[in-house]
């Protein structure tokens, strides 16, 4: 980077109305400026021009800023940010820095650069954001930046990605939902199929268990009712059809198991008890079967039958569990379904409050640039949030701002120098009119003014409608007398020419050269106007007094009456050495008469 030194700690603060304009190349280099750098930069004009623009580089700034400017204009986006410049003897001065770049026929063929007075915030801001970079510290802390990274998100990305959070969102919540039913449903099916047949099947062993005791007992009461007894085996059937029920359906369950096995071994040791009680019976023996039935039958079925009720409530405990786990897990899906749906309305929310601010300020932004750049002003601050679509807006408005502004002041110093040309024009004594590219008078200098005034009461008698003030717009060709000429002016001129004419009683020498842009497009011509009236009477007078003189007629004069200047003294000068040549004769003829009349005495 550039280092320029020597420097002061002297600061020049721009005026109010003051502004620095620019144009470099490509490369850089200065191909145009306004008065307000040079008067401030201390650089005169041919050091300034095709020099390179980090001429007024102050070694205060960072080379990141430079980077970043540069990496902006080269992408065809405009730089706005503050600069601190060197003046040519070392003073410094702060400027607020537009700079774009400047396009023709779609391509960028240089940068302008628009610099005008900060405040003195900003100028704080910016020395604190350039301490930072020249200690190599960010200018924003983490956290800004990622705000930042989010915030310059494409519209057409973020509107697309947000949708798609929001649906996938809902989808969760949906999916969140159809699992829990799923569930739900699974749970459901395996209390039905599964726990509330194995309570069944543990309560009809249990009633199956009663009914062969009620059974039995009356098989001992009436041994010959043969009903009894086939409740007792059909009791026994249905109790074995439970047993094995409840076993296929706790195979998992290690502690049923051998509850349930424990329970069988109860059973067949009764049901082997039962047969000895019928054994007995069937031997008339109802003495001893009624003590087996009592001292034996009657524990049996009481150690077992303390095991099926044990079962059948863990059993309905573990329903119990399993009803209340799932109205538990629906809860939760509940919750869960109303979380992700709360999270997609908030997502939602966010995201149309976001997209709102992001697009809505910058159209507001936009709508009042475009109001100020529609009352002339160009100077208002445009700054884009985001580097987004509208960002892009705005940093495009802000490049044809630029370029306005650039324009404006361009126009304003050709409008200046336009002003001095035409002053100086007024104030030379040669009549000078201009005529556009359609050879209609737009401009007379006071000369010309005054020459056509003074034709005027002439013009008056062949066109009495002829105006002075009414010549601007109109074509000279319409006046003049000479159709020669007349014709010549309203062609287009391709060099400079001279026509001599007369017109209004006057000689007149016109002088036309035509005038070209810097296209070199034809614009009109410029037109030089000489009365040679004096200068061509004079020549007939002089041409008239030598053929007299000629000869031999002394007696004409000069008439001096009109003539001022040269032509003045001119005739003045002839007419006194025709005096002289007059007498100088005249005493010459008189000699040669008194000689021929012998009168040698005359001298």
């Amino acid at each position: 980077m550039r280092t320029n030194l020597p420097v002061t700690q002297i600061e020049h603060v721009m005026e109010d109305d003051q502004l620095i304009v620019s144009r470099t190349d490509l490369k850089g280099r200065i191909t145009q400026i306004n008065l307000d750098f040079i008067k401030i930069s201390g650089f005169t004009e041919a050091e300034l021009i095709g020099a390179p623009h980090n001429l007024v580089r102050h070694p205060d700034m960072p080379s990141a800023a430079f980077e970043d400017l540069w990496q902006t204009v080269k992408s065809g986006r405009p730089w706005t940010g503050m600069v601190k410049n060197r003046c040519k003897n070392g003073d410094y001065y702060w400027v607020e820095a537009n700079v774009s770049p400047l396009r023709e026929q779609g391509q960028i063929v240089g940068y302008i650069s628009v610099r005008r007075k900060p405040t003195r915030g900003q100028i704080a801001e910016a020395e604190s954001v350039y301490a930072r970079l020249r200690a190599g510290k960010p200018i924003k802390p983490l956290h800004a930046r990622l705000l930042s990274r989010i915030n310059d998100l494409y519209i057409t990305r973020a509107l697309p990605g947000g949708l798609v959070l929001i649906s996938l969102l809902f989808i969760l919540a949906l999916a969140m939902s159809l699992l829990s039913l799923q569930r739900t449903t699974d749970r459901t099916a395996h209390m039905t199929e599964k726990t509330l047949v194995l309570d069944q099947a543990f309560n009809d062993m249990y009633a199956n268990g009663l009914q062969m005791v009620a059974a039995m007992r009356y098989v001992l009461l009436e041994p010959e009712v043969v009903q009894a007894r086939e409740n007792l085996e059909s009791s026994d059937a249905e109790f074995r059809v439970a047993l094995l029920k409840a076993q296929a359906l706790s195979k998992d369950d290690s502690k049923a198991l051998d509850a349930l096995e424990a329970i069988s071994q109860g059973f067949e040791q009764n049901r082997a008890i039962r047969d000895r009680i019928l054994e007995a019976l069937a031997a008339g023996d109802l003495v001893e079967a009624k003590r087996i039935y009592n001292v034996e039958s009657n524990p049996a079925w009481g150690s077992y039958k303390i095991l099926i009720t044990d079962s059948a409530r863990r059993v309905k405990g573990m329903f119990e569990e399993e009803r209340k786990s799932m109205e538990t897990a629906a809860h939760a899906a509940r919750l869960q379904v109303l979380l992700f749906s709360a999270l997609a309305v908030l997502c939602a929310a966010v995201l149309g409050t976001w997209l709102v601010r992001k697009i809505a300020r910058p159209l507001k932004q936009t709508s009042s640039h475009l109001e100020a750049l529609a009352e002339g002003n160009y100077s208002t601050s445009i700054v884009a949030p985001n580097r987004d679509e509208l960002g892009n807006m705005l940093m495009s408005l802000k490049s044809v701002q630029a370029r306005l502004d650039f324009d404006m002041q361009e126009t304003k110093r050709i409008a200046l120098e336009n002003m001095t040309i035409r002053t100086g024009l007024d104030s030379v004594s040669l009549p000078v009119t201009l005529s556009n590219e359609l050879n209609q008078l737009f401009y007379l200098n006071r000369a010309a003014e005054a020459l056509w005034r003074d034709m005027t009461p002439e013009i008056q008698r062949r066109s009495p409608s002829f105006n002075l003030e009414r010549m601007i717009g109109s074509a000279l060709a319409d006046y003049f007398e000479d159709q020669e000429v007349a014709a010549a002016y309203r062609e287009k001129l391709t060099s400079t020419r001279d026509f001599d004419m007369q017109f209004c009683g006057r000689s007149l020498r016109l002088t036309a050269s035509p005038v070209s842009d810097d296209m070199g497009i034809y614009r009109g011509r410029v037109t030089q106007w000489e009365d040679r009236t004096a200068e061509v009477t004079a020549e007939r007078e002089i041409a008239g007094l030598v053929e007299g003189a000629a000869v031999g007629d002394f007696a004409s004069r000069l008439d001096l009456s009109g003539k001022e200047g040269f032509f003045r003294q001119l005739s003045e000068g002839l007419n006194r050495l025709l005096d002289i040549m007059s007498a100088g004769l005249s005493d010459v003829a008189g000699v040669l008469d008194a000689i021929a009349r012998g009168d040698l005495t005359r001298g």
